[in-house]
């Protein structure tokens, strides 16, 4: 199974896009997650599993990963906003999506300045942003959450910073598929 990416990646991948690829790359107990569920998807289901565990995988094996995550707990990661990002799209004429047009409620979530980089990126497709705007809204304890159905877009990763009054929450990193 071959599937293009849906941004291009300025760098080599340091996972091969495959099964084998993809379970060397990632350790234990998700390895055997991994396996689970590529194992009990309808062939229809097989490729969004395959894109979303890459994704994880292309985090996990992430070298300067903990640093934005410590850096947003102590609260040195230089940040940008949410509706900043969505002014910035609305100004350059650029669609959001269609459901994802206003600054999400709950808890005030920041994005590293790579995902806001990521976000200005104006061959970033509607449906992309709007997907990484609804992760904003979608935060739970897991640290890590799907892109889009199942996560055939990517995953973004965030840090809950609850120490903070008030707490809020920094979208770290995305890695798209």
């Amino acid at each position: 199974m071959s599937a293009q990416p849906i941004h291009s990646h300025p760098e080599p991948d340091r996972v091969p896009r495959n099964a084998e690829g993809i379970a060397a790359a990632l350790e234990g107990e998700r390895r055997m997650e991994f396996y689970r569920e590529l194992l009990a998807a309808a062939p229809e289901d097989a490729e969004g599993v395959l894109r979303r565990w890459w994704c994880e995988a292309m985090l996990d094996t992430d070298p300067s990963g903990g640093r934005f995550t410590d850096a947003a707990l102590n609260g040195t990661l230089p940040t940008k906003s949410v509706a900043a990002a969505i002014a910035r799209r609305r100004a350059a004429g650029l669609p959001l999506s269609e459901s994802h047009g206003q600054e999400p409620e709950g808890w005030p979530c920041e994005l590293s300045e790579e995902v806001d980089a990521l976000l200005a990126d104006l061959s970033l497709p509607g449906e992309v942003f709007g997907a990484i705007i609804a992760a904003t809204v979608q935060i739970n304890e897991t640290r890590r959450m799907p892109l889009g159905r199942d996560g055939v877009l990517g995953v973004a990763e965030y840090v809950i910073v609850a120490d903070a009054d008030p707490p809020y929450i920094v979208l770290t990193r995305i890695q798209l598929y």
